[in-house]
């Protein structure tokens, strides 16, 4: 198996890759942290200016899984010297370089416009955001250990893996308030979170019971399950855009291969089967495709397939580097200009997002902070004006969200 040396996986910097993929279930997921780096991104992107800076907002224009159109794939690749961001259109074109910083930037996650990604400037492991073209760095997470594995969900919440506390745990935080709830307490690895795409569960990979299996667990972290159950290694979960599957990898079968299975973890079924190893898979924003990285070719490069596992090919060509670690984008749409009523009725049309109350519409009368809202739509106390075609209310009630 090829040896390449030093890279980024889901965030964990590994001294040794091959070592990783014959020896899931040892420590080297832990004891691979890189050194810490002579420089670092904030001080590229100034460390006042990053620690500071207004966290950037997220434009929750949220579509169905069906109605998701695919868009970029942003991936890590040390073509330059060391892992940095890049983006790649589906057919592989355009690949651009998205991050330009001294130390580690790695495992990029999708939130809407913007990129969760992780960073070792400071000696460990930390989240950091930015918007999509590379502007804005912001610190999302600081902490004594390392927070590694980001995925995000549309209502509003933060998933990823840390080991402030000694071993790797499966933590959630708050986008809005950047609360921090601790969800799996074991002695053993917990990490590569992944969402259900209304926001209700959780996949992830733990070694409580030996070897790297997937389970899954409430966003609260109750009713942890296991999905699989076999004596190899299992990884690397990812949930299908209308909830119904869970893309992974596992070493079952001699070498690291991709494999779905329904969310119950019934029927599991091999996608890929070539030399090498092939992992990291994540699907398209419609749930059409999987793109994965694969070392088939020699070193480790990015690919895609049809979500059945036909037509695989090869999307990046780095002749002497690594690209892994891919994350789909989906579509955005600029928020379309309102055009205003002369008389705005007094009632506003209402939906649950994210868990949220939600107006929108055209020349919509809103309630101000403070008005009470029901969940029919009535209000009671004044009202303020607005035109605006889509608004977040994030101080007003949370409602359940009904996938």
């Amino acid at each position: 198996m090829p040896q390449d040396g030093n890279h980024a996986k889901r965030g964990i910097v590994l001294a040794d890759r091959s070592a990783r993929i014959a020896r899931r279930s040892s420590l080297a997921i832990v004891l691979g942290v890189l050194a810490v780096v002579a420089a670092c991104w904030l001080a590229s992107i100034g460390t006042s200016e990053a620690s500071k800076a207004a966290k950037p907002q997220i434009d929750r224009q949220i579509s169905s899984p069906t109605q998701a159109t695919n868009g970029k794939i942003y991936f890590d690749s040390d073509r330059d010297g060391h892992a940095q961001i890049y983006s790649i259109n589906p057919d592989g074109s355009n690949q651009t370089r998205i991050s330009n910083n001294t130390c580690v930037d790695a495992d990029p996650a999708l939130v809407e416009a913007l990129i969760l990604f992780v960073g070792n400037c400071s000696g460990k492991f930390q989240i950091y955001t930015m918007y999509q073209d590379g502007t804005n760095g912001f610190l999302v997470s600081d902490n004594s250990g390392n927070d590694v594995s980001p995925a995000y969900t549309s209502y509003n919440y933060i998933a990823f893996a840390s080991d402030r506390t000694g071993n790797y745990e499966i933590y959630s935080m708050n986008w809005a308030s950047a609360r921090v709830t601790r969800l799996t307490f074991t002695s053993a690895i917990n990490v590569n979170p992944t969402w259900s795409p209304y926001g209700t569960k959780i996949a992830f990979q733990s070694n409580r019971d030996g070897n790297f299996q997937i389970y899954s667990m409430n966003a609260d972290g109750s009713a942890q399950t296991r999905l699989s159950n076999n004596a190899f290694d299992d990884e690397f979960p990812d949930w299908s855009p209308d909830g119904t599957k869970i893309a992974f990898a596992s070493m079952r079968d001699g070498d690291q291969e991709i494999y779905v299975m329904n969310a119950n973890g019934s029927n599991q079924t091999r996608l890929t089967n070539m030399p090498g190893s092939d992992g990291l898979p994540v699907w398209s924003p419609d749930g059409t495709k999987i793109a994965f990285e694969t070392n088939r070719d020699g070193h480790f490069q990015i690919y895609t397939m049809n979500a059945d596992g036909t037509n695989q090919t090869r999307i990046t060509s780095n002749p002497t580097g690594t690209d892994e670690n891919p994350s789909w984008a989906a579509v955005t749409s600029a928020t379309p200009t309102p055009t205003p009523t002369p008389t705005p009725t007094p009632t506003a049309t209402m939906h649950s997002i994210s868990g949220r109350i939600v107006y929108y519409g055209v020349g919509l009368q809103l309630p101000a902070p403070g008005i009470n809202v029901t969940l029919d739509g009535s209000t009671s106390g004044q009202r303020r004006p607005t035109t605006l075609a889509f608004i977040h209310l994030a101080t007003y009630p949370i409602v359940a969200p009904t996938p």
